[in-house]
């Protein structure tokens, strides 16, 4: 369940949100928890974690596997998530319209760079070179290198 008397939430609106992370190592076992205010304001919590097998849920919270993201230990990825299409597919009696970001929880094994939510569909194939590093989740490239072949991008 959505943990009581945690810190106020963060409330950030948008329809993604958008998270650097990287997976710790291979074979580790992790959990991202996000806490997400549905359209309602009811509270639903999405864990993805290596230790579930199949999506399910559990009252207020959706277990999701996490084999996708555990696949990319070692690399800086990020992580876009659309929340009202996960509402609406793992938790169809909520309503899924306006969400927000209540707030998130990582495990040990992942390393968090920063997060940002939005109404629009951000891609690194979709920026233009001169402005690739005002993007809120811009990492560091060689004049030479393209984004796409250093870091992940996992929907």
């Amino acid at each position: 369940a959505v943990p009581r008397g945690a810190p106020p939430p963060l409330g950030l609106p948008g329809r993604y949100v958008y998270m650097q992370l990287r997976v710790a190592g291979r074979g580790r076992p992790f959990a991202l928890h996000v806490d997400v205010l549905a359209a309602d304001r009811s509270a639903v919590r999405l864990s993805f974690a290596t230790c579930f097998a199949a999506a399910r849920r559990c009252g207020s919270v959706v277990q999701l596997p996490a084999n996708a993201l555990a696949g990319t230990a070692g690399t800086w990825i990020v992580l876009a998530l659309d929340l009202p299409a996960l509402l609406r597919a793992h938790a169809p009696d909520l309503p899924a319209g306006r969400c927000a970001l209540r707030g998130f929880t990582l495990s040990g094994n992942l390393l968090f760079a920063r997060a940002f939510t939005s109404d629009e569909v951000h891609s690194p194939l979709r920026l233009p070179p001169e402005r690739a590093g005002e993007w809120p989740l811009a990492l560091p490239l060689e004049p030479s290198q393209v984004w796409v072949d250093r870091y992940g991008w996992l929907w």
